[in-house]
């Protein structure tokens, strides 16, 4: 760092400024494929897995493109494999800046760079990146080789976990082999999962360190047998009863089964040149492990999963007040405009409203008139003058018929209205059946 300030500042900013970038990047995307792929680049609460790439240099051999499938295959499906040359020389200015622009653009953070040289013959470098920056790379030069093709294994699953061993005390004390088995790990190794299966495990990879100069990589397949064969009786041991059922002898291992390494490749051995390590303030920064904070997610309640997956939801409802319940149906407006017949009932559940006329009343025999509205017949109902009317209606009705008699008598004919004639016939009628009767008697 500069005087007066700590490395750590400015490695710090600069990871900074890789975020603040892509967010920038992130917010001015116009499509969503663009908005996906760079959300998949910032920094997530839990990491996926790393990506690695494999790249050619200026010139490679034969070797090298042998041994750059063979990785290819072991680090399957998560690799990115360069089909062209590329002039880099890894450990110059111009070449670093070059390998982080391919990790950003191709979002990779591991790196297997194989190249030949008269000076150095069949060199593989392995590196890995923090924020698209350069953090750790070793160079190491191939002595010995021996392809997967050239074994009769058949190879493991891709993608499947591989166990590792690494043998050797140089491995915990010399800082070299030290930081190339942490790159070894984070290279070869696959998603991370919380829990293995044991049978899932097919594959071992073995790396030895002999002096700290020279290490074997080797790739062993898992193959498991049941063990067979019984432990023979001791000398001492008594034999079973007759009739008792026969001894079952203890199977090897807890499960019953052996376990045999047979070697399927690739062989290697390598030897160990060159290396260039990152700022110490850099590789701090990057073995951080304090996880950002997530954000409260939103508390769902009255929500379970059944058997099957489904959602399941629970609503509560207060109590309800039957009395506030509406029993009767309500009238469609079809329905409200049609009158109800004179005379008719109103129906049950309605009432009449406020000012609406009543029924008409029966016209009376002898008059033309009108009939009264619903508050004059209110009003005759009601009261003693009700009273008073109908005694006055009753002697009118006498005057009429006097006046009626009269004009009979004196042979006058009287054009009565319609209704009141047939009525007025039949009145004769009985008169004249009445004088018959009083004749005969």
């Amino acid at each position: 760092g500069q005087e007066g300030f700590p490395s750590f500042f400015f490695m710090e900013t600069a990871t900074d400024s890789v975020v603040n970038e892509l967010s920038a990047q992130l917010r001015q995307s116009k499509t969503k494929r663009g908005r996906r792929a760079l959300e998949t680049r910032l920094p997530k609460l839990v990491e996926t897995y790393k990506q690695a790439m494999i790249i050619k240099g200026a010139k490679t051999s034969e070797i090298i493109t042998e041994l750059l499938k063979d990785i290819n295959y072991l680090k399957s499906p998560h690799v990115i494999r360069f089909s062209r040359h590329n002039n880099v020389l890894p450990f110059d200015v111009a070449g670093r800046e070059s390998l982080e622009f391919f990790a950003k653009k191709n979002d990779c953070s591991l790196m297997a760079f194989g190249y030949h040289q008269k000076k150095r013959p069949h060199s593989i470098v392995f590196a890995r990146f923090f924020a698209y920056q350069l953090l750790h790379m070793i160079e190491l030069g191939i002595t010995g080789y021996v392809p997967i093709c050239c074994f009769d294994t058949p190879p493991h699953a891709p993608g499947s976990k591989p166990c590792f061993v690494f043998q050797g005390d140089l491995f915990e004390t010399d800082e070299v082999l030290g930081v190339l088995k942490n790159l070894f790990l984070d290279f070869f190794r696959a998603a991370q999962v919380p829990a293995v299966n044991i049978s899932g495990l097919d594959h071992v990879i073995m790396v030895t360190a002999v002096s700290p100069k020279k290490v074997l990589f080797r790739h062993y397949t898992i193959q498991m047998k049941r063990a067979t064969g019984a432990a023979a009786p001791a000398p001492d041991q008594a034999a079973p009863a007759e009739g008792a059922a026969p001894s079952i002898p203890t199977p090897v291992g807890s499960t019953g089964m052996k376990v045999e390494l047979k070697e399927m490749g690739p062989s290697i051995d390598f030897e160990v040149r060159r290396h260039q390590f990152a700022d110490p303030a850099l590789t701090k920064l990057a073995m951080h492990t304090k996880k950002p904070k997530a954000k409260d997610a939103d508390i769902k309640k009255n929500l379970s999963r059944g058997l099957l997956g489904e959602e399941l939801g629970r609503v509560h409802v207060g109590r309800q007040d039957l009395d506030e319940l509406k029993t009767h149906v309500k009238m469609s407006k079809a329905l409200r405009n049609v009158k109800a017949p004179a005379g008719a009932a109103p129906a049950e559940g309605e009432e009449a409203a406020e000012g609406e006329e009543g029924p008409a009343p029966m016209e009376r025999e002898g008059e033309g008139e009108e009939a009264p509205s619903g508050e004059e017949a209110e009003e005759e109902e009601s009261g003693p003058e009700g009273e008073e009317d109908g005694e006055g209606e009753g002697e009118e009705d006498d005057d009429d018929d006097d006046d009626v008699d009269e004009i009979i008598a004196e042979g006058i004919t009287l054009a009565h209205p319609e209704g009141e004639g047939e009525e007025a016939e039949g009145d004769d009628d009985e008169e004249e059946e009445d004088g018959d009767a009083e004749e005969d008697e």
